[in-house]
């Protein structure tokens, strides 16, 4: 009876533990840091949203739009070998004490496959079609939780812009994942840190959480959600949408099917779809949707999309398909259709980047979390900003845009000093 006890008792520590633990797990370690770009190795050009990770272990990473990346990890992995991958590429493997002064990775590009046969639109179609049933096959549909850092931000560009920038959001947050069965409840977010810029007057913040739509749009979990306001998504096939065969491309040792899908709509948007299908068991590990718009037709509303960028990568652990990576970046015009003008320009851009996963006593912490972290608003949630953390934490290395908007955002005021306004004083927290 006592060893019983013992054991329950040593089950529930560590899972309290592992709860306390679970968004500062490299405190408090030996840390290193690899730093370095992921190249083209002959041409030299940089390789966006690379998957890297380290062999056999859940947690990861993925390099910016020109290639560059922190991975901060515990000196224990030194003797591990870090894996990098990407569409058409080698996979490159190395062990991580032998790259601590690497600068650049390059890759080597692997030759085209081609194909006798030309795959027809209805068996593009049916590629996708084999995708949707196999969703429970390959992804996971029992409950799990990710460790995630999401960024966010809006430039405004109007008459009032100095007075109304935009904002810029960052947070490292814990996501409960029950799992891909469209009977099970959305994903619940909680928030480890956050640090935000200055809010605006006149922003409605409480109008939804811009993490749990960025969720939201993962076309694979939510076959029934649109890919965006007026365009369908790639499961629907209906008569609107042109399905075709792009090729097979190699990826980490598999072959994968590229279908194209052109979706016709109301906004008379170009709109491309690019899904990545696995040829051996019909996992989808990526999909992209695209289009650009310049010319302004003020008879469609008082609202015009002129670009968006879609990009979801996901990776495999455990033989299940995680989400290790999303974003979507748009730019829409607010119009005077009476006078045809442009009254308002708006920059939106959102990522996640998954850092971890954990499979084991998920339903234990889940009972454990706290509903106060839970984050309704990213934007209006009150957590002391703890400058120390964000030095270490493996967060999406900034990239020119990124960079450009910071500027943007600091026209009164430096960005670090508008992370601690917008902070609570943990001295007045621990008041309260």
């Amino acid at each position: 009876m006592e060893r019983i006890l013992v054991s329950n008792i040593l089950k529930i520590v560590s899972i309290v533990l592992c709860f306390l633990f679970f968004g500062n797990t490299l405190k408090g370690q030996d840390l290193i840091n690899i730093s370095s770009r992921v190249i083209d190795k002959k041409t030299r050009s940089p390789l966006a949203f690379a998957n890297i990770g380290i062999k056999g272990e859940s947690i990861g990473t993925v390099s910016n739009e020109i290639g560059e990346f922190d991975f901060f990890l515990s000196s224990q992995f030194l003797n591990d070998s870090l894996v990098i991958s990407f569409l058409g590429y080698k996979t490159f493997k190395e062990k991580i004490s032998n790259l601590k002064a690497s600068k650049e990775i390059g890759l080597e590009e692997l030759p085209t496959l081609l194909e006798e046969i030309t795959v027809s639109a209805n068996s593009a179609e049916k590629i996708i079609k084999d995708a949707q049933k196999a969703i429970t096959d390959n992804y996971p549909i029992a409950p799990y939780l990710m460790e995630g850092f999401h960024r966010s931000w809006e430039k405004l560009d109007s008459a009032d812009v100095k007075s109304y920038p935009g904002t810029l959001i960052e947070a490292a947050v814990m996501i409960y994942d029950p799992g891909y069965d469209s009977k099970k409840t959305k994903e619940k977010i909680y928030i480890n840190e956050v640090r935000k810029s200055n809010l605006n007057a006149g922003w409605n913040y409480s109008n939804g959480n811009w993490l749990s739509n960025l969720l939201e749009r993962n076309l694979i979990k939510y076959p029934r959600n649109a890919g965006w306001l007026f365009i369908k998504n790639f499961f629907d096939f209906s008569a609107d949408m042109k399905y075709s065969w792009d090729g097979t491309i190699q990826f980490n040792g598999e072959n994968l099917s590229v279908i194209k899908v052109e979706v016709k709509n109301s906004k008379n948007f170009p709109a491309v779809y690019k899904i990545y299908v696995s040829e051996t068991d019909h996992a989808i590990l990526r999909f992209e949707l695209s289009g650009a718009k310049n010319e302004i037709e003020y008879s469609m509303g008082e609202w015009h999309t002129e670009m968006m960028d879609v990009t979801y990568i996901f990776r495999r652990y455990e033989n299940r398909v995680f989400l290790q990576y999303a974003r979507n970046q748009y730019k829409i015009r607010k119009l005077d259709v009476k006078n045809r003008k442009v009254l308002r320009t708006e920059d939106y851009f959102r990522e996640v980047l998954v850092n971890d996963i954990k499979l084991d006593s998920v339903k234990e912490i889940y009972k454990l979390l706290d509903d106060d972290n839970m984050a309704r608003s990213l934007a209006l949630s009150k957590k002391p900003y703890d400058e120390q953390f964000w030095k270490n934490y493996n967060v999406i290395k900034a990239n020119p845009l990124n960079k450009e908007v910071i500027l943007w955002l600091e026209q009164k005021e430096k960005l670090n000093d508008q992370f601690k306004k917008e902070a609570i004083d943990p001295k007045k927290k621990k008041a309260n």
